[in-house]
């Protein structure tokens, strides 16, 4: 007798899931902007080469749902990605300097297009929840790396004799990224938040003094909107 209660209860859920969706499906299309922050790295073969480093995303978003439970949407994004490092201090002997340290931070933003299924498993009058998967394009806008050299003097490795900033345009750079994308949303009547993860499929960065260097980004973006 419990199962068939259990049975039942779920499908009224699902009836009740299927017919909130069907009054959103009079207008199956969404218009959107959203906004948000990264955390990405760039790996070499699977492993972390640098630290993470944070920016931020913004852009606009479109989806078509077919039906209660698939939706395609797309977006043009403008986003950062990159890295942090810290080499610590390399001895080096050069007249009464003792030690050098570099730290430095690679920034590279993309214009960004995702292509993805939106598949939902809960939609009511006001909320809605939806996995994502599917695949993105990047476009190179720019790549640079900011330098940060300290000068220890030989007699005291903890002062600072002097301090140079760096501030390069890279030029090796891949001026296209492919990615694939994971990811959650949710929607509160018109307010939208998503999670997403994008694991990049391209090598961003052609080294060639090392043909084994298989530089590529991953990252990690928390994202807010609102849907007209």
């Amino acid at each position: 007798m419990r199962k068939f209660v259990y049975l039942f209860l779920l499908l009224m859920m699902i009836l009740g899931n299927s017919s909130f969706a069907q009054e959103s499906l009079k207008d199956p299309m969404k218009y959107g902007v959203k906004f948000g922050i990264n955390s990405s790295n760039i790996i070499n073969n699977d492993e972390a080469l640098f630290n993470p480093t944070v920016g931020f995303n913004f852009g606009g978003l479109f989806e078509y749902r077919f039906n209660n439970i698939f939706g395609f949407q797309t977006e043009l994004l403008f986003t950062m990605k990159g890295a942090e490092y810290d080499m610590g201090i390399i001895d080096v002997e050069q007249e009464d300097i003792s030690g050098i340290h570099f730290d430095g931070d690679i920034i590279t933003t993309y214009l960004e297009i995702p292509l993805l299924a939106n598949i939902y498993f809960f939609e009511n009058e006001n909320f809605s929840s939806f996995f994502q998967i599917g695949s993105s394009i990047g476009l190179n806008m720019s790549a640079k790396e900011e330098v940060d050299i300290d000068f220890y003097y030989e007699d005291d490795l903890t002062v600072v004799g002097a301090t140079e900033s760096i501030d390069d345009d890279i030029d090796d750079y891949e001026k296209v990224d492919f990615g694939i994308d994971f990811g959650l949303g949710l929607m509160y009547k018109k307010f939208y938040l998503d999670t997403r993860y994008t694991f990049g499929l391209s090598k961003i960065m052609d080294m060639e003094l090392d043909k084994k260097y298989d530089p590529k980004n991953v990252s990690f973006a928390l994202s807010v909107g609102y849907c007209f």
